[in-house]
Protein backbone atom coordinates (compact mmCIF):
# COMPACT_ATOMS: atom_id res chain seq x y z
CA UNK A 1 0.00 0.00 0.00
CA UNK A 2 1.70 3.52 -1.26
CA UNK A 3 1.26 6.54 0.95
CA UNK A 4 -1.50 7.40 -1.37
CA UNK A 5 -3.72 4.61 -0.22
CA UNK A 6 -2.90 5.24 3.16
CA UNK A 7 -4.63 8.46 3.38
CA UNK A 8 -8.37 8.94 4.39
CA UNK A 9 -10.62 9.17 1.56
CA UNK A 10 -11.60 12.66 1.76
CA UNK A 11 -7.87 13.46 1.83
CA UNK A 12 -7.44 11.71 -1.62
CA UNK A 13 -10.37 13.50 -3.06
CA UNK A 14 -9.25 16.67 -2.35
CA UNK A 15 -5.27 15.98 -3.34
CA UNK A 16 -7.04 15.27 -6.71
CA UNK A 17 -9.03 18.08 -6.85
CA UNK A 18 -5.93 19.80 -6.34
CA UNK A 19 -4.11 18.19 -8.35
CA UNK A 20 -6.55 18.57 -11.40
CA UNK A 21 -6.09 22.17 -10.44
CA UNK A 22 -2.51 21.90 -11.00
CA UNK A 23 -3.05 20.08 -13.94
CA UNK A 24 -5.15 23.61 -15.25
CA UNK A 25 -2.56 26.10 -13.72
CA UNK A 26 -0.10 24.10 -16.22
CA UNK A 27 -2.21 24.08 -19.36
CA UNK A 28 -2.25 27.88 -19.10
CA UNK A 29 0.86 28.63 -21.06
CA UNK A 30 -1.02 27.85 -23.99
CA UNK A 31 -3.90 29.86 -23.62
CA UNK A 32 -6.60 31.49 -21.10
CA UNK A 33 -9.33 28.99 -20.01
CA UNK A 34 -11.73 28.42 -22.55
CA UNK A 35 -13.93 25.21 -21.11
CA UNK A 36 -14.68 26.63 -17.47
CA UNK A 37 -17.67 24.66 -16.80
CA UNK A 38 -15.70 22.15 -15.15
CA UNK A 39 -13.27 24.59 -13.83
CA UNK A 40 -16.16 26.31 -12.08
CA UNK A 41 -17.97 23.08 -10.71
CA UNK A 42 -14.48 22.10 -9.12
CA UNK A 43 -14.33 25.12 -7.34
CA UNK A 44 -17.58 25.72 -6.07
CA UNK A 45 -17.51 22.23 -4.59
CA UNK A 46 -13.75 22.77 -2.85
CA UNK A 47 -15.18 26.22 -1.43
CA UNK A 48 -18.25 24.32 0.17
CA UNK A 49 -15.66 22.23 1.77
CA UNK A 50 -13.60 25.23 3.07
CA UNK A 51 -13.47 27.62 5.75
CA UNK A 52 -15.42 30.07 3.15
CA UNK A 53 -12.60 32.60 2.30
CA UNK A 54 -13.14 32.66 -1.44
CA UNK A 55 -10.76 35.28 -2.29
CA UNK A 56 -7.95 32.18 -3.06
CA UNK A 57 -10.87 30.78 -5.77
CA UNK A 58 -11.78 34.09 -7.17
CA UNK A 59 -7.75 34.70 -7.31
CA UNK A 60 -7.28 31.31 -8.84
CA UNK A 61 -10.45 32.09 -11.75
CA UNK A 62 -9.33 35.46 -12.24
CA UNK A 63 -5.80 34.35 -13.72
CA UNK A 64 -7.26 31.40 -15.59
CA UNK A 65 -8.90 34.40 -17.53
CA UNK A 66 -6.12 36.65 -17.12
CA UNK A 67 -4.74 38.11 -20.67
CA UNK A 68 -1.72 40.92 -19.57
CA UNK A 69 -1.28 41.24 -22.82
CA UNK A 70 2.09 41.08 -24.68
CA UNK A 71 3.34 37.89 -26.50
CA UNK A 72 0.95 35.03 -26.19
CA UNK A 73 3.93 32.88 -23.99
CA UNK A 74 4.53 36.09 -21.86
CA UNK A 75 0.79 36.04 -21.33
CA UNK A 76 0.85 31.89 -20.34
CA UNK A 77 3.79 32.36 -18.25
CA UNK A 78 1.91 35.27 -16.27
CA UNK A 79 -1.71 33.28 -16.00
CA UNK A 80 0.17 29.89 -14.74
CA UNK A 81 2.58 31.98 -12.12
CA UNK A 82 -0.60 33.69 -10.84
CA UNK A 83 -2.76 30.54 -10.71
CA UNK A 84 -0.03 28.29 -9.17
CA UNK A 85 0.07 30.14 -5.88
CA UNK A 86 -3.85 30.11 -5.44
CA UNK A 87 -3.66 26.64 -5.60
CA UNK A 88 -1.75 26.33 -2.27
CA UNK A 89 -4.00 28.81 -1.03
CA UNK A 90 -6.87 26.90 -1.68
CA UNK A 91 -5.64 23.97 -0.21
CA UNK A 92 -5.28 26.15 3.28
CA UNK A 93 -8.56 26.73 3.17
CA UNK A 94 -9.39 22.83 3.02
CA UNK A 95 -7.30 22.78 6.45
CA UNK A 96 -4.15 21.45 4.92
CA UNK A 97 -0.40 22.87 4.05
CA UNK A 98 0.71 21.28 0.76
CA UNK A 99 4.40 20.55 -0.60
CA UNK A 100 4.81 20.87 -4.29
CA UNK A 101 5.57 16.94 -3.74
CA UNK A 102 2.65 16.00 -2.58
CA UNK A 103 1.10 17.29 -5.97
CA UNK A 104 3.24 15.82 -7.95
CA UNK A 105 2.77 12.45 -6.16
CA UNK A 106 -1.18 12.84 -6.47
CA UNK A 107 -0.34 13.64 -10.57
CA UNK A 108 2.01 10.81 -11.03
CA UNK A 109 -1.17 8.22 -9.60
CA UNK A 110 -3.83 10.20 -12.14
CA UNK A 111 -1.31 9.92 -14.48
CA UNK A 112 -1.02 6.11 -13.86
CA UNK A 113 -4.48 5.31 -13.21
CA UNK A 114 -5.44 6.55 -16.42
CA UNK A 115 -2.67 5.02 -18.51
CA UNK A 116 -3.86 1.50 -17.05
CA UNK A 117 -7.35 2.52 -18.10
CA UNK A 118 -6.62 3.29 -21.36
CA UNK A 119 -4.62 0.65 -21.69
CA UNK A 120 -7.10 -2.14 -20.67
CA UNK A 121 -9.85 -0.21 -22.71
CA UNK A 122 -7.19 -0.87 -25.80
CA UNK A 123 -6.80 -4.18 -24.96
CA UNK A 124 -10.89 -4.67 -24.60
CA UNK A 125 -10.82 -3.22 -28.22
CA UNK A 126 -8.23 -5.30 -29.92
CA UNK A 127 -9.77 -7.92 -28.52
CA UNK A 128 -13.25 -7.47 -29.64
CA UNK A 129 -11.64 -6.99 -33.36
CA UNK A 130 -9.54 -10.48 -33.30
CA UNK A 131 -12.59 -12.36 -31.55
Amino acid sequence: MTGWERRPPTMRAFLLSIAALDQIAGNLHDAPLRDALAVRALLALLHAASNGDRAPYEAFWKACHDDPGGSETVAGIGRTAAARPCIYAIARTLGFELAQREVHDAMTTIQAGERKRVEKYDRARQARRTG
